[in-house]
């Protein structure tokens, strides 16, 4: 078992991240506990040397300012504060950092959303391989980082954006933004209204579009959802695309060389462009791990006539 050094009294973990090279923990009292790779400054212990133990990352915060979520991208990481703040650091080749320039960042640093309203503050984050999007609470999608496959959905491929830029999402009246997912080179957005965009590279199939060009805005997924179905999670790998329904069914969409999309079989056709369905009886909500390419499905509490809680495909 892992254990954290000087946990202060009452302090708990509550949340973590990990990416192929490094991991994050955060506690109740808003330390960042962070070990790995450290090549680019992702731990943001202020310097590059790689750690083998937990080691406290030191972030600023107002008085009664938290951690919300912290997300490793492939070398870099973004932290989510109670109080709708972003801090970054790590590798910013791409402008993956937001902070409007491509310099490596060792230590927390915080990144500033233009045109944001008044009001308005940032309430989830997504990291891909080189990529970044953050939600705001008046239902706005920014985007920076590499654009080469059209991953930040702004109409256009090619350019690293360096700036936070806002994507434009064509929602109807009334719909919102329930959550975001970063691929490694792809985005899935899931909106209120049980409608899922897709935007970014899919020479695997990866947006279940029925095609396999890449796409540089948001463009809706057809699913044939049943009367009273609705969307409960989505789920963005590497390379494949997972959806899980309130009727217990499970959608998957692209790769599936290594059998991650949970058919029984590995296959790697370029033909199978479509979305296959199984089911996932009292699955309550999914997870994916970049680490291990893998979906892990989470049930309810285990009785005398359920199954184990968890199942990896």
């Amino acid at each position: 078992m892992l254990e954290l050094p000087a946990l202060l009294k009452d302090e708990t973990i509550q949340g973590i991240d990990l990416e192929y090279f490094h991991t994050l923990a955060f506690t109740t009292l808003g330390r960042i506990f962070a070990f790995g790779q450290n090549i680019s400054g992702q731990l943001g212990l202020g310097h590059t040397n790689p750690t083998h133990s937990p080691s406290v990352a030191q972030l600023t915060l107002s008085e009664g300012e938290r951690i919300r979520a912290i997300q490793a991208g492939n070398l870099h990481t973004l932290v989510l504060t109670t109080h709708g703040r972003i801090f970054a650091f790590g590798n910013n080749s791409c402008g993956q950092l937001g902070l409007g320039h491509t310099n490596v960042i060792n230590r927390p640093t915080l990144a500033q959303i233009p045109g944001l309203l008044q009001d308005e503050t940032i309430r989830n984050i997504s990291t891909g391989y080189y990529h970044t999007l953050v939600l705001t609470t008046h239902n706005h999608i920014f985007s920076f980082g590499d654009n080469e496959h059209g991953q930040l959905g702004l109409g256009y491929t090619g350019e690293k954006v360096y700036t936070p830029s806002l994507v434009q999402l064509p929602l109807l009246e009334g719909e919102t933004i329930r959550s975001l997912s970063a691929g490694s080179y792809y985005t899935i957005v899931l909106s209120s209204q049980d409608r899922i965009f897709a935007f970014g590279q899919n020479n695997r199939g990866q947006l279940g579009l029925g095609h396999a060009n890449p796409v540089d805005r948001p463009t809706q997924v057809q699913l044939p959802l049943e009367e009273d179905e609705a969307i409960q999670n989505v789920a963005a790998g590497y390379s494949h695309t997972i959806v899980l329904t309130t009727h217990d069914r499970v959608f998957t969409f692209g790769l599936n060389e290594h059998g991650e999309r949970g058919w029984g079989t590995q296959t790697n056709q370029e033909s199978d462009l479509s979305y296959r369905e199984s089911r996932e009886p009292r699955a309550l909500d999914l997870t994916y791990n970049f680490l291990t390419n893998t979906i892990s499905f989470v049930y309810p509490p285990a009785t005398e006539e359920s199954s184990p809680q968890t199942h990896d495909q």
